[in-house]
Protein backbone atom coordinates (compact mmCIF):
# COMPACT_ATOMS: atom_id res chain seq x y z
CA UNK A 1 0.00 0.00 0.00
CA UNK A 2 1.37 3.35 -0.84
CA UNK A 3 2.19 5.36 2.03
CA UNK A 4 2.32 9.10 0.52
CA UNK A 5 0.38 11.83 0.56
CA UNK A 6 -2.43 12.39 -2.22
CA UNK A 7 -3.81 15.79 -1.31
CA UNK A 8 -2.89 18.17 0.81
CA UNK A 9 -4.30 21.46 2.59
CA UNK A 10 -2.91 24.74 1.45
CA UNK A 11 -0.62 24.94 4.52
CA UNK A 12 0.41 21.12 4.50
CA UNK A 13 1.17 22.43 0.45
CA UNK A 14 2.99 25.78 1.44
CA UNK A 15 5.17 23.83 4.08
CA UNK A 16 6.04 20.87 1.73
CA UNK A 17 7.41 23.49 -1.34
CA UNK A 18 8.92 25.82 1.16
CA UNK A 19 6.76 28.89 0.51
CA UNK A 20 4.66 31.34 1.88
CA UNK A 21 0.41 30.59 1.62
CA UNK A 22 0.15 33.89 0.22
CA UNK A 23 2.12 32.61 -2.75
CA UNK A 24 0.03 29.90 -3.17
CA UNK A 25 -3.21 31.40 -2.74
CA UNK A 26 -2.12 33.82 -5.47
CA UNK A 27 -1.40 31.42 -7.99
CA UNK A 28 -4.95 29.66 -7.21
CA UNK A 29 -6.86 32.91 -7.91
CA UNK A 30 -4.64 33.31 -11.18
CA UNK A 31 -5.84 29.70 -12.12
CA UNK A 32 -2.11 28.85 -12.27
CA UNK A 33 -2.61 26.29 -9.55
CA UNK A 34 -5.91 23.93 -9.88
CA UNK A 35 -7.36 23.35 -6.21
CA UNK A 36 -10.36 21.14 -5.29
CA UNK A 37 -13.03 22.35 -2.91
CA UNK A 38 -14.65 20.01 -0.42
CA UNK A 39 -17.04 22.10 2.04
CA UNK A 40 -14.98 25.11 3.19
CA UNK A 41 -11.58 23.08 2.84
CA UNK A 42 -9.54 24.02 -0.54
CA UNK A 43 -7.08 20.88 -1.50
CA UNK A 44 -4.58 20.61 -3.51
CA UNK A 45 -3.47 16.98 -5.21
CA UNK A 46 -0.25 15.61 -5.65
CA UNK A 47 -0.66 15.84 -9.39
CA UNK A 48 -1.36 19.45 -9.73
CA UNK A 49 0.82 20.27 -7.33
CA UNK A 50 3.45 18.21 -8.91
CA UNK A 51 2.23 20.03 -12.33
CA UNK A 52 2.54 23.51 -11.04
CA UNK A 53 6.33 22.95 -9.68
CA UNK A 54 7.28 21.58 -13.00
CA UNK A 55 5.60 24.65 -14.63
CA UNK A 56 7.96 27.02 -12.33
CA UNK A 57 10.98 25.56 -13.19
CA UNK A 58 11.04 22.01 -11.98
CA UNK A 59 11.84 22.04 -8.43
CA UNK A 60 10.70 18.97 -6.06
CA UNK A 61 8.95 19.05 -2.74
CA UNK A 62 10.68 18.49 0.00
CA UNK A 63 10.66 14.42 1.55
CA UNK A 64 8.96 13.59 -1.20
CA UNK A 65 5.55 14.05 0.26
CA UNK A 66 5.17 11.77 2.67
CA UNK A 67 3.84 11.29 6.00
CA UNK A 68 5.34 8.53 8.35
Amino acid sequence: MNNEIDVYTIDEAAKLVGISKTLLYGEIRTDRLTVKKVGRRTLITRPDLLSWLNSRGGFQPKDGGGKS
